[in-house]
């Protein structure tokens, strides 16, 4: 399984948990590009200085507020500048940097790691590998107790089907290591996590299936569709659980878009693997069916699908199938989405992958689920205590509860409104959503007993599991 990982964190924001994932990456490498020579050693230390006095957990750290690439994040034009949030509702795992790739990645969230295609938001030009873009970190690595461990090796595998390990002490330090080449590694990954007792977050697309499978640029979503089939998460899952099943590792699926991967982690759960799972809102509440072509705003990675897979995940849950609904927030700068409305050429295969959901998740889950007659009670658990205990902070987070975190939200369930872009608090307001009416609206949020305000500071900070 060709993988890349993030380091999941949680810090805390508007919502309760807050959670971000972040892509990994070496914040203070900035000196490794300043040139050669004394005078580019010291632009480097400078950067490395800079970079080290914005972020946590080094001397002289400003507190937890995300930053993306300097100058774009300044300007709002990059994909994952720090968005101006308003409430999230009743919590919602917060998924997805605002601030940026590469930054503040060296906190310490010891005991998950998250594994992800390398290609998860790239463009797919027309199947020509030699033109499909890499992510920024194209390896994985695993946070947990104890020194730190370095699995390499060159291998035999075809290239592309590799992963690559890193085990880190507290604090993390960013280093890089040789990715291996075969998928048996992918089980000494997890034979590690089962070690330290860590946490495997995958994403599952399998990147064989997806280059067998149609590659056809332009802006039809049927074949956006295609080219992300149900095999791709099906056999990535089968892989993953076999090695879980192997190594008694404890893994946890990101993001099931495709009912397909329900039969198996029913027989997984069966035989006794330690496995769970997520979906999110934009495979509630949205369908393959309503997505106009050329419109990218619905463009994620793995892809949104029929209404009858929908109405699949949504009787998993039901049944207790997903361990949370996340919003797998994950924004983008209008021009990054290709969008013809903003002059953009609406190809499916070419724009940024994501759905920014944070501040829409909680009415659009809400405006599904009672539909179908599910409780207030019911989103709060998927939406809060899930989340919550999922990663380990059920003790601060997730119930209204003495001595629990006082993050409140007061919710109109029967207000409605209508979706208007302009007015969302997202820094680039771009949404599926828009034009659509949900029902139930955040009135108030308050974290930790104190009313946010979304034109505020941020006041968010670094949670760690104890």
């Amino acid at each position: 399984m060709k993988t890349g990982l993030r380091s999941q964190h949680s810090p805390e924001g508007s919502e309760a948990p807050g959670v971000q994932r972040r892509r990994c990456g070496d914040p203070l490498q900035a000196g490794g590009a300043a040139g050669g020579g004394a005078a580019g050693r010291r632009r480097g230390a400078r950067r490395a200085d800079r970079s080290r006095r914005r972020l946590p957990g080094v001397d002289g750290g400003q507190g937890d507020r995300p930053r993306g690439g300097r100058a774009a994040a300044r300007a709002g034009r990059h994909p994952r500048a720090r968005q101006r949030t308003g409430a999230d509702g009743v919590g919602g795992l917060r998924l997805r940097d605002q601030g940026g790739r590469g930054r503040r990645s060296h906190h310490d969230r010891r005991h998950a790691a998250e594994l992800r295609p390398a290609d998860h938001h790239r463009p797919r030009a027309g199947g020509q590998a030699g033109r499909r873009r890499r992510a920024a970190v194209g390896g994985h690595r695993l946070l947990g107790r104890g020194g730190a461990r370095q699995h390499g090796g060159a291998g035999g595998a075809a290239p592309g089907r590799g992963v690559r390990l890193q085990v880190l002490p507290r604090p993390l330090r960013g280093r890089r290591v040789p990715a291996p080449r075969h998928p048996a590694e992918l089980a000494a990954a997890l034979a590690e996590q089962a070690r330290l007792g860590a946490l495997a977050v995958v994403h599952a697309e399998d990147p064989a299936v997806l280059d067998t499978a149609p590659q056809v640029p332009g802006v039809r979503y049927r074949d956006f569709l295609a080219s992300r089939p149900d095999g791709a998460e099906s056999a990535a899952v089968a892989g993953l659980l076999e090695c879980a099943r192997r190594t008694g590792a404890r893994v946890h699926v990101l993001h099931v878009s495709s009912a397909a991967v329900l039969p198996l982690l029913r027989r997984a759960r069966a035989d006794g693997v330690r496995v769970s799972a997520e979906t999110c809102p934009h495979y509630l509440t949205l369908t393959a069916d309503q997505v106009p072509d050329g419109d990218t705003a619905f463009k994620c990675c793995p892809p949104i699908r029929d209404t009858a897979n929908r109405e699949l995940l949504w009787q998993a849950l039901a049944d207790g199938e997903f361990a949370a609904v996340v919003s797998d927030h994950s924004p983008s700068t209008p021009d990054r989405k290709l969008l013809p409305r903003h002059g953009g050429s609406g190809d499916f295969a070419a724009a940024w992958g994501g759905v920014a959901s944070l501040q829409l998740g909680l009415p659009a889950v809400w405006t599904e689920a009672r539909r179908r007659g599910h409780t207030l009670t019911e989103v709060a658990r998927w939406m809060s205590a899930g989340p919550a205990e999922l990663v380990g902070l059920a003790g601060r987070k997730g119930a209204i509860a003495p001595g629990r975190d006082a993050d409140l939200v007061a919710f109109d369930p029967d207000a409605e409104f209508t979706v208007r872009a302009e007015r969302l608090h997202h820094r680039n307001p771009v949404t599926p959503y828009a034009g659509r009416t949900l029902t139930g609206q955040v009135r108030t949020t308050w974290l930790r007993g104190q009313a946010v305000d979304v034109d505020g500071a941020p006041r968010g900070r670094q949670l760690v599991r104890e």
